[in-house]
């Protein structure tokens, strides 16, 4: 924080501060930051006329502030400043309540006033001296305050005995005492003013008129009457003359409306100019919808690069002249066309035997035509249908017996719906694997639904190598949307919990003095949002919540 001074009244001050982190490196104020004005001890503040440029000229940590005190009646003579951060955070914390200047305004002593006395008023010259003197804002700082009543009357007397001290015969440039010397000059017959001759000079007046040196009262206006009075040899001749050609130009020049067009010089330098402009190179990245970008896309379309190749276009063409040439390929496919149809004259289309070729018959109907053929309309050897009876005839002779009783086997014993144990009891031992025992052993330690296989030695190779490939194909293939607008539960998925992360890392955020927002990838809907508060000594964020 440092002390600016003391302002005048209505002035403009500009000052910079830079923000640091706390290992002292410069870096951006940041967060929607924002700053106030308080005035004395008062919780009053002004945000009016404040105008803060962060990183100024690229150069991070660099802040410019412009304060225009004439924009509001808060800046008033008398008061004491100071400039706080009112919204902002550095490196990510916040500097909300940081003072970054101080000053006043025609708050700090005027040491001598105004200088009135022997040599009259000279405050024009001099004014008061706190341009020379100045406030001791400089040396006292803001934490001041004014000046006790000894401090003044102490001062007083300093000042006093500086004002009663002979001026030095060669005083410093610039100084109080160089400006009184030259006006005590100016006061002497030998500084060239001698007020006491120009006193003399000027007694006589009395408010009367002055006068010519015929004595003739000077008249306060050069009216016609008195031009009339000038010599006409005091006159140039041809002033008739110039007031005939001026009349002519009108007001504004309206009146030039036959200047027959541009000179041929003009024509000349501007024909130079726009064959200069035609003859210069088009950029590589031409302004758009420019002349330039026009010509550009085009001479493009005309290359084969750009897909027009007006050369193959031209070849492809040429041929189509050709087909249409007569006895050319079209102009013969057509003549073909022709004597086709030249006799139908309406009729309906045929087939090349000349039968009728209307609405085919449909697939029902064509079904139907078929099942309902006579079965003595297809008797010839090794036709489908004769086939088709023989088959259905010695499948009715062998299921005729049947009667709806239950199938039997070759020996004619009734065929079980279920192999039953007793059924198997029945099949001879010889007909079993001799190792069924065996795999009755083995099979008992699978388990129901293989809950004894608590010892496989781990995966297979191949076995490792599809896990690999799934667990890569869901982190590098698969794709996951963002979390939309809600409160993060405590409890979540570990996909979850990164699908935060990373929306908090991609998706617009805002942070103001009392709000952290997190914003939907359309970066206009608040989709989470958090408390942010600052006491003076720990900034908070409360726990996230859903938007807006």
């Amino acid at each position: 924080m440092s002390y600016l001074g003391d302002l005048a009244e209505d002035a403009l001050l500009y000052f910079c501060f830079t923000t640091r982190t706390t290992t002292g490196v410069p870096t951006a104020l940041l967060g929607t930051p924002a700053l106030a004005v308080y005035i004395d001890d008062s919780i009053t503040q002004s945000t009016v006329g404040i105008t803060l440029t962060v990183s100024l000229d690229g150069v991070v940590g660099l802040n410019n502030v412009k304060i225009d005190t004439s924009a509001d009646a808060f800046y008033a003579v008398g008061g004491d400043y100071s400039v706080v951060v009112t919204a902002g955070t550095v490196g990510g914390v916040s500097v909300v309540g940081e003072v970054v200047g101080t000053f006043s305004i025609e708050n700090r002593f005027d040491v001598v006033g105004s200088v009135t006395g022997a040599v009259g008023s000279v405050t024009g010259a001099v004014g008061s001296v706190t341009g020379a003197v100045g406030s001791v804002g400089g040396n006292v700082d803001g934490s001041v305050g004014s000046l006790g009543a000894q401090a003044k009357l102490d001062v007083n007397a300093e000042v006093d005995a500086a004002l009663d001290t002979a001026i030095p015969l060669t005083p410093t440039t610039d100084s109080v005492n160089q400006r009184l010397v030259a006006i005590d000059d100016l006061t002497q017959a030998s500084g060239g003013g001698d007020l006491a001759a120009i006193a003399a000079d000027v007694v006589n007046l009395d408010g009367d008129a002055m006068r010519g040196t015929d004595a003739a009262a000077l008249a306060s206006v050069c009216t016609e009457a008195r031009l009339a009075e000038l010599d006409a040899a005091n006159l140039p001749a041809v002033t008739d003359d110039i007031l005939i050609d001026t009349a002519e130009i009108g007001t504004a020049g309206a009146g030039l409306t036959g200047l027959g067009g541009m000179s041929a010089t003009m024509k000349a330098q501007v024909n130079t100019e726009v064959d200069s402009a035609l003859d210069t190179a088009i950029p590589a990245l031409p302004t758009a919808d420019s002349i330039n970008e026009r010509v550009k896309a085009v001479d493009v379309l005309t290359e084969a690069a750009g897909g027009g190749d007006l050369a193959a276009i031209l070849a492809d063409t040429n041929e189509l002249q050709g087909d249409w040439v007569n006895a050319g390929r079209l102009d013969t496919i057509l003549d073909t066309v022709a004597a086709d149809v030249v006799g139908l004259n309406g009729a309906a289309m045929r087939g090349t035997d000349g039968a009728y070729t209307g609405t085919p018959p449909t697939v029902v109907e064509i079904a139907d035509q078929v099942w309902d053929e006579a079965a003595a309309d297809h008797v010839a050897a090794g036709s489908f249908g004769t086939q088709c009876g023989t088959d259905i005839d010695a499948i009715a002779i062998d299921v005729a017996g049947l009667d709806g009783d239950a199938m039997r086997g070759t020996d004619s014993a009734a065929l079980a719906s279920v192999c039953t144990e007793v059924r198997l009891a029945e099949l001879d031992a010889a007909n079993l694997p001799s190792t069924t025992d065996s795999i009755l052993v083995d099979t008992a330690v699978i388990g129901a639904a293989g809950a004894g296989l608590t010892d496989l030695g781990g995966m297979s190779t191949t076995m490792k190598a599809q896990v690999n490939t799934e667990a890569v194909d869901a982190l590098a293939t698969d794709t996951y949307a963002q979390l939309g607008q809600g409160a993060p539960p405590a409890t979540l998925s570990i996909a979850d919990m990164l699908r935060y992360i990373f929306k908090a890392w991609r998706n617009k955020t805002t942070q103001t003095a009392t709000q952290y927002s997190l914003y939907n990838d359309d970066a206009a809907t608040v989709d989470q949002k958090a408390t942010f508060g600052d006491d003076g000594v720990t900034a908070t964020r409360g726990e996230i919540a859903t938007g807006p």
